[in-house]
């Protein structure tokens, strides 16, 4: 997976198998700065933002 600048389309990270990402605009609610690609064939697990909320409330350490 690459992270890709939404603003000058350059590569702007790798990331290898089993990293997280968006995680941060989860967090602050910040708007997101790039967008993911996926390099090579990938599967892909999401959160929508009230069960991340959740897990935050049961397992504080998500957020640590």
């Amino acid at each position: 997976m690459s992270a890709v600048d939404r603003q000058s389309g350059q590569r702007c990270a790798t990331l290898v198998p089993g990293r997280c990402f968006g995680e941060t605009a989860m967090l602050d609610r910040a708007p997101r700065t790039a967008n993911m690609v996926a390099d090579v064939a990938s599967v892909v697990y999401t959160f929508e933002q009230d069960v991340f909320e959740a897990l935050r409330e049961r397992a504080p350490e998500v957020a640590a």
